[in-house]
């Protein structure tokens, strides 16, 4: 999952996205996702662990 994660800074880069509108998104992007992974742990149980 980080290796895809790490890989969406290529398109971002190539197309000229500013650095100010990358880190925004970039900083969403890590909320949503670890929200999306506590509440598996939260609500399938320790399934994770």
């Amino acid at each position: 999952m980080l290796f895809t994660r790490g890989m969406l800074t290529v398109p971002a880069g190539l197309s000229g996205m500013s650095v100010k509108r990358f880190l925004a998104l970039s900083a969403l992007g890590t909320v949503v996702f670890e929200s999306a992974l506590a509440a598996l742990y939260v609500f399938g149980g320790q399934v994770l662990a």
